[in-house]
């Protein structure tokens, strides 16, 4: 068993809804939770940052870097 600490406004909320559709408290918060765990679950988290995005942060690679060079721009352990 949780307790919740909810401010009474929400309280008065979740009470008004769970009435609404016709359900206990306690199995309109349990059936809530349990649809937000699994669309979590299912839905992986979305990073909004694209591909190029990130090539474009990326150092330029020139003709008279060599490969070390490079190496130590992009990684963090040089830094």
């Amino acid at each position: 068993m949780i307790t919740l600490d909810l401010p009474p406004q929400t309280v008065q909320m979740i009470e008004q809804i769970a009435q609404q559709k016709g359900q206990s408290l306690q199995d309109f918060i349990m059936m809530s939770v349990y649809e937000k765990a699994l669309q979590v679950a299912v839905q992986p988290q979305q990073n909004d940052e694209l591909l190029a995005d990130f090539i474009q942060t990326m150092p330029k690679a020139e003709l008279t870097q060599n490969g070390l060079d490079i190496q130590m721009e992009l990684r963090d352990e040089w830094h």
